[in-house]
């Protein structure tokens, strides 16, 4: 089955999340790779609350991926010295 292209998420489950929720923040990717944002909240005070926790989940996931390729790095090196070390005789 072919995927369109021009997805659009359909308005009844945005309905349905909405009638279950306070508000919503959600982001998909489409068939041309393009990230679609679908907000649904109904005041000010929700969206900023959404924000502002998206915000905050990004910055946590970026610092754990900095933490996570600093100590690539730092094992990668360290192995680099062991085998130096290991090595021949100056």
């Amino acid at each position: 089955m072919k995927k369109n292209p021009e997805f659009i998420f359909p308005k009844h489950i945005l309905n349905q999340l909405n009638d279950c929720t306070l508000g919503f923040l959600l982001f998909y990717i489409n068939e041309r790779g393009e990230i679609v944002p679908v907000p649904g909240f109904d005041s000010q005070l929700t969206a900023t609350a959404l924000i502002a926790f998206a915000k905050n989940f990004c910055e946590a996931v970026e610092e754990v991926e900095n933490k996570n390729m600093i100590g690539m790095f730092e094992v990668e090196e360290s192995s680099e010295e062991e085998n130096f070390d290991d090595g021949e005789e100056l």
